[in-house]
């Protein structure tokens, strides 16, 4: 009795913590398509490596979130990968300007 509670209790946990990263993947993907937009509509381009930050942390979110679901390993990896070329890319534009 008291094992099928705590497995019970530990499901609704990890139910709740994906539940978390889904809003913390959609309100990063919000801010960046924010960042896109006042991006065009200024065309002030110094905060592109905010947008690119913004949009590679939503990228490693969605990377780890693939292979915590084991769907498809291969996009979750390629996900990581691509997240990461964008860091550095944010990082260079942060010492370039």
């Amino acid at each position: 009795m008291y094992s099928e509670y705590v497995g019970e209790y530990a499901f609704s946990y990890q139910a709740k913590q994906g539940d978390k990263l889904k809003i913390l993947k959609l309100i990063l993907s919000i801010a960046g398509a924010g960042f896109a937009l006042f991006i065009l509509t200024t065309k002030s381009f110094e905060f592109m490596p905010y947008m690119l930050l913004v949009l590679g942390v939503s990228s490693l979110f969605t990377g780890v979130s693939e292979l915590q679901k084991d769907k498809k390993a291969f996009w979750g990896y390629m996900n990581i990968i691509v997240s990461l070329f964008v860091f550095f890319v944010s990082i260079q534009g942060f010492l370039l300007n």
